[in-house]
């Protein structure tokens, strides 16, 4: 029985991490001094699961030279999906998208999501939202008055992303958002050039969000050389502490293994923990 009852069991995935990587709390201890060293941008929002998910939008908007999130544009029907992305800069004959229009196309990608993903948990089928957003094009969520807040907060955020790291970020390479991996049993926040990059909006303040971080940018990097992808290096973005920090994987997994750990076996190894088949892999 585990000695923390309440505490959900350890997946086969946390497992394998902790028994191939056991060194990672250090590393984890290192980059929560590394943040902690910096005050974050104050952000004055009720809802900061819905506004995280904003600015993931509206960043990967920025980023990505192909327009991203396809798949809720189009719950909103064709034409006005086509505005949006006309406002987004996706129309090379318009100037350049305003802070306003990145908002203003985030903001309603945010509110399909969160339409998709209630707050009861599960998922609706995408094709019922798409009928119900036919018939009643106004019944997205409404944030009742706190769409001024969201907007003030988004300003600050968007003046730092705009300051410089929009500009580190692009320098990586082309962008994907949302990039599936193992057949979208997970979802990375971004592919850039070779980077699994992750995007956080919110608090990492305490050591388990740390840790549930570390651990996304690993698994996502593994599943992703599984998948094909030629993976170098990960990053995140943590927008209110105004901190990029990026690592090369190998010598990254090496450090947290505490010995050598190529990717080839280690890619193998973690994709058949999340999904209970073997994979293959070839010699390095």
């Amino acid at each position: 029985m585990s000695p923390h009852p309440h505490e959900a069991p350890e997946t086969p995935a946390e497992a394998w991490l902790n028994r191939t990587l056991p060194l990672r709390h250090g590393f984890c201890a290192e980059i929560g001094a590394d943040l902690r060293s910096h005050t974050p941008i104050p952000v004055d929002v009720a809802d900061k699961s819905f506004f995280g998910d904003l600015m993931e939008r509206a960043i990967g908007l920025s980023l990505s030279g192909q327009p991203p999130y396809l798949n809720l544009f189009r719950l909103l029907g064709d034409d006005r999906a086509a505005r949006l992305l006309r406002l987004a800069g996706y129309d090379k004959t318009c100037a350049a998208p305003t802070p306003t229009n990145v908002f203003l196309v985030a903001y309603r990608l945010a509110q399909v999501n969160q339409l998709l993903n209630p707050r009861w948990g599960g998922r609706v089928d995408p094709e019922v939202i798409a009928r119900f957003l036919r018939r009643h094009p106004d019944a997205l969520p409404r944030h009742c008055g706190e769409a001024k807040f969201e907007r003030r907060a988004f300003d600050d955020l968007w003046a730092s992303f705009s300051g410089g790291f929009q500009t580190a970020l692009r320098s990586y390479g082309n962008a994907i958002a949302q990039v599936p991996l193992l057949g979208g049993q997970r979802h990375a926040d971004f592919l850039v050039g070779r980077t699994v990059l992750e995007v956080k909006s919110g608090r990492l303040d305490r050591d388990a969000y740390i840790l549930q971080l570390i651990n996304q940018l690993i698994g996502y990097a593994l599943l992703a050389h599984v998948d094909g992808h030629a993976v170098t290096h990960v990053a995140v973005y943590a927008v209110r502490y105004q901190r990029l920090l990026r690592f090369r994987i190998e010598p990254l997994l090496t450090r947290l293994a505490g010995h050598r750990l190529d990717m080839d076996p280690a890619s193998g190894g973690f994709a058949e923990a999340v999904d209970g088949r073997r994979y293959g892999t070839t010699a390095a």
